[in-house]
């Protein structure tokens, strides 16, 4: 799974490509946000808008910030009560997590308030 990360988080992250990477993926586009003083992150989907939240952030969990996206990823699917088919197929697909700076800043932003 390709992450697009801002430039703030970017930042803060210690691997990261800071050329656009390519991928054959429907998660591809999850594009994260960073906010506020207490370091907490929304990654969102552009096409579908789907919104995870990832709250109180760390310095240290930045360091493992696509394990925590992916835990966060396949439990709200368990809460959704997702077949197990598809749920094992979403979990395959998720793939390793990595990030680089492509985003584009005249794409819709959600805002934390």
């Amino acid at each position: 799974m390709i992450i697009h990360s801002t430039q703030k988080l970017a930042a803060k992250l210690p691997d990261f490509s800071p050329s656009p990477l390519t991928e054959i993926s429907p998660l591809e586009l999850a594009c994260p946000s960073l906010y506020g003083r207490r370091q907490c992150v929304l990654f969102y989907h552009d096409t579908s808008r789907y919104c995870l939240f990832l709250p109180s952030l760390v310095k240290a969990d930045f360091a493992d910030l696509g394990r925590l996206l992916r835990e966060l990823s396949l439990s709200t699917l368990e809460a959704l009560n997702v077949p197990k088919t598809l749920f094992n197929r979403m979990a395959l697909s998720m793939g390793p997590v990595q990030f680089d700076r492509k985003t584009d800043r005249s794409e819709y932003h959600v805002d934390v308030l």
